[in-house]
């Protein structure tokens, strides 16, 4: 009879191919709808958002960011920073009717300017135009309901304001 462990790694590592899968799909997908994401990556990437690959992304993106430790140390700003109470509150709102009524009421208000965004491995920045809306509040909201069920023990930690054991759970689903 055949190891099962076998079989237990051979799935970890589809699971995990799969899963780089959906989160690079998710960010380009993310660059198409909200301009400041594909402002972002056409510049990071040096490359026309048509001409972006998955493969750039990974590469020139997702990996240089993860080495770099940013989100990592985001992480742990938010686990000091918010109360988590209050922030599962809002989360609970943002992603219910509540966050639907409010975006088309007109009650997520409108941000622009100007912002300086570091480059993913940290080294530089570049300068973004945003003007971050209810629409922009729309696509976010459905690229964590699409993601939701992949990683549901991300989903769960995050909207609970663990942001640190959120990004750890991501990292652990990813790169093991």
């Amino acid at each position: 009879m055949s190891d099962p462990r076998f079989f237990r790694k051979y799935m970890d590592v589809l699971e995990g191919s799969q899963e780089r899968s959906v989160i690079l799909d998710a960010i380009r997908e993310l660059a198409y709808e909200i301009p400041e994401a594909k402002e972002y990556l056409e510049r990071v990437i040096g490359k026309d958002i048509g001409s972006i690959t998955t493969k750039d992304i990974a590469i020139k993106v997702v990996k240089p960011l993860i080495k770099s430790g940013a989100p990592r140390q985001l992480a742990q700003q938010g686990d000091q920073q918010v109360d988590k109470s209050q922030f599962r509150q809002a989360a609970d709102s943002a992603m219910g009717v509540a966050g639907d009524f409010a975006a088309s009421m007109g009650g997520i208000p409108n941000m622009s300017g100007s912002i300086r965004v570091p480059t993913p491995d940290q080294s530089s920045s570049v300068d973004i135009n945003y003007d971050l809306g209810a629409e922009d509040f729309k696509v976010a909201k459905r690229m964590v309901k699409k993601l939701r069920p992949i990683f549901p023990r991300v989903y769960s930690l995050a909207m609970n304001g663990d942001f640190e054991a959120a990004l750890n759970q991501l990292y652990k689903r990813l790169l093991d």
